[in-house]
């Protein structure tokens, strides 16, 4: 359909004067617009809503990440696994967050007649141990007159909470007169937890 100004057809040649026009023009369907020249845009566009973009490349980033370090040295002389106070809380954003936790600390088994046992450790959530039911995560062993190991504990988990949840290492004897160590002469560790986005 041919528009009309003053009764002379204007083709793509002419240039409309924009005082002559009155009225409200019909609205544009952005979807019939095509090969526009960035130059001849100006304004504000309108804000993006997110909910309506697909297709985009989602999770695996690390949204947040807490850390503890400790100088306290933590005894067990039980052979069953409890939680220790190293600790560290993390409230994930989301319920479909991982949460990778990385626990460092030097573990030793005391002095004692029985030099071939150890100590076994792991790491809670809540009351709950993610590692072993028996053997946790790692573990050290008395061999000679040196008993001490630097242990490196990590799990990657999925609490599926938004709530504060608590991590903390866990340990046990292997023998009931052979107690074992977290951070054995109050040496200094540490206990991080990053959220990772699970979408």
């Amino acid at each position: 359909m041919a528009l009309y100004v003053g009764g002379t057809s204007v083709t793509g040649s002419q240039v409309l004067d924009a005082t002559k026009l009155s009225g409200n023009l019909p609205a544009l369907n952005a979807s019939s617009l095509t090969n526009l020249d960035a130059a001849d845009l100006s304004g504000t566009l309108p804000a993006i809503n997110g909910s309506n973009l697909t297709n985009l490349p989602g999770g695996g980033k690390v949204l947040q990440v807490v850390t503890t370090t400790n100088t306290t040295q933590y005894a067990c002389m039980s052979t069953s696994f409890i939680a220790s106070g190293f600790t560290v809380s993390i409230t994930p954003s989301a319920n479909t967050s991982k949460v990778w936790v990385v626990a460092s600390f030097s573990g030793h088994p005391s002095y004692g007649e029985h030099q071939g046992y150890g100590g076994f450790y792991t790491i809670y959530r809540g009351g709950t141990n993610l590692g072993n039911s028996t053997h946790g995560m790692g573990a050290v062993k008395g061999s000679g007159t040196h008993h001490e190991s630097h242990l490196s504990l990590t799990h990657l988990d999925s609490p599926s909470t938004t709530s504060s949840t608590a991590y903390k290492v866990g340990f046990k004897a292997q023998h009931s007169q052979v107690g074992t160590y977290i951070s054995y002469y109050a040496r200094r560790s540490s206990i991080t937890a990053f959220e990772i986005d699970g979408s």
